[in-house]
């Protein structure tokens, strides 16, 4: 059988359609799945960067708190003051456990070494509010001051590097 041009041209034109079609299937399935797979990363990251922030402010936060009790004038204020504090403690384990489940190896590492400096800071923080109670006003806030402010500050440097780690 004797195949004219138009036919041939006609069958070559179907060929390629096909490929086309069958490229264009690819395309899109590997474009969706890439999609996806930017859509987890930047949300992961995303939210462990607000995480991450809200740690940081709450840990400031915190030892504003011990200023605040320092300077409460009666029971009751210090009383207030003890549950902010003690609110600050369960979001601040409540953010860490969430960063946690979020974070790989490396960050991971990074929010150990500010769990270990926090860990430090606890029992001062505890010791300020006790001599605050006891009226040693100016020994809490020499505590303060000197113990748990470098540590703070070295706290929040690891979580700068956390912050940059994770952006």
């Amino acid at each position: 059988m004797r195949m004219t041009i138009k036919t041939k041209l006609a069958g070559t034109f179907t060929v390629i359609l096909l490929m086309l079609a069958v490229m264009v299937y690819f395309a899109i399935t590997s474009l969706a799945a890439s999609n996806a797979s930017l859509n987890q990363l930047v949300t992961k990251n995303a939210q462990q960067v607000l995480l991450a922030g809200d740690l940081k402010q709450a840990m400031l936060d915190a030892d504003s708190l011990i200023l605040l009790h320092v300077a409460a004038r009666d029971a009751a204020d210090m009383t207030a003051v003890e549950t902010e504090i003690e609110a600050k403690r369960i979001f601040i384990t409540e953010t860490i456990q969430k960063i946690r489940n979020l974070s790989d190896a490396e960050a991971l590492q990074l929010l150990d070494q500010a769990e270990a400096l926090r860990a430090e800071i606890l029992p001062l923080r505890e010791e300020a509010i006790r001599l605050s109670r006891l009226n040693s006003k100016s020994r809490a806030k020499e505590i303060s001051a000197k113990e748990i402010e470098p540590l703070r500050e070295e706290m929040v440097k690891s979580f700068n590097v956390l912050d940059a780690r994770l952006d």
